[in-house]
């Protein structure tokens, strides 16, 4: 048996639409070991099926590998809540492979799990992170991911504020226009390549200015009713950064300080505390073996 933890997810990353992503310190831990027969525990009933996401992910790596399974043991105990953003379905794709690989002498080199994550989910923003850590970038050609990784400066703070309601990828993709203009295309390419050298070396000013979109976000904060009055508090607390995480509904806050944190809390908490506001550290390493 095997023990695999894998971090949270926060895609798109303001400009960087389907192509950047960072692992959170906000974790999925699943337990696997091989057997005849399927059990999955940890989920919904309706999930501990041969469709569950960790079990797909795990029978397709063992494929990979020339190894037959019928079936495995499951245990899955993850604090990331479903659909908010925040890459559930990402973590436990990533812990079936990673688990496969770990029980069968780590045959599959991260570039190779990489390629089968991306086959299964096809979006290399959501599944590089929690598998390499850190943030990175990345795009599929022809069916490949490439991807690079990149360190994340330690002056920055990154707040998720969790809504007590879902949103599904399916729903946000379909309020985004099929055609955009040339020039927001040019606004949205310029910041992103300027963002990742200043997330490295934590330059909030540039963040500030490089975090813009005009791609997705405008049409996707439809989906979340509070995000205009939940962006003008981190800001006014001093985020130099605001957005919706993946697909929403969570909202991510980039800061200097602990006073955005406690700013968000404190709003929060008065108008609306079925949500919740963390402050989550930077995972560097991303999947791993406990």
């Amino acid at each position: 048996m095997v023990t695999v933890r894998v971090p949270a997810t926060s895609a798109n990353m303001g400009p960087g639409f389907d192509s950047m992503g960072i692992a959170l310190g906000m974790y999925c831990t699943v337990s696997l070991e091989e057997a005849d027969d399927l059990e999955i525990t940890g989920c919904p009933s309706c999930y501990a099926t041969e469709h569950n996401l960790c079990y797909r992910a795990y029978v397709a790596a063992t494929e990979a590998m020339g190894i037959s399974v019928t079936g495995a043991h499951i245990r899955i105990d993850s604090e990331i809540p479903v659909a908010r953003g925040l890459g559930s379905s990402a973590a436990l794709l990533t812990a079936g492979v990673f688990a496969a690989n770990a029980l069968h002498g780590n045959r599959l080199s991260y570039p190779e799990m990489l390629e089968l994550l991306n086959r299964l989910e096809g979006h290399p923003d959501n599944l590089a992170p929690p598998l390499y850590g850190g943030m990175t970038a990345g795009f599929t050609e022809d069916g490949k991911a490439f991807v690079e990784n990149y360190s994340v400066s330690d002056a920055l703070r990154f707040t998720v504020v969790i809504p007590d309601y879902r949103i599904s990828t399916a729903q946000a993709r379909k309020l985004l226009p099929r055609t955009v203009a040339f020039s927001d295309a040019v606004y949205n390419l310029s910041r992103a390549a300027v963002l990742c050298k200043a997330i490295e070396r934590g330059n909030a000013e540039t963040i500030r200015r490089a975090w813009n979109d005009k791609l997705h976000q405008p049409y996707r904060k439809a989906l979340i009713p509070q995000y205009d009055e939940i962006g003008k508090v981190a800001f006014d607390a001093g985020a130099c950064a605001f957005c919706i995480s993946g697909s929403g509904s969570t909202m991510l806050a980039v800061s200097e300080e602990e006073t955005t944190f406690e700013a968000l809390n404190r709003f929060v908490s008065a108008r609306y505390p079925d949500w919740t506001v963390r402050t989550l550290p930077v995972d560097p390493a991303g999947a791993c073996i406990l």
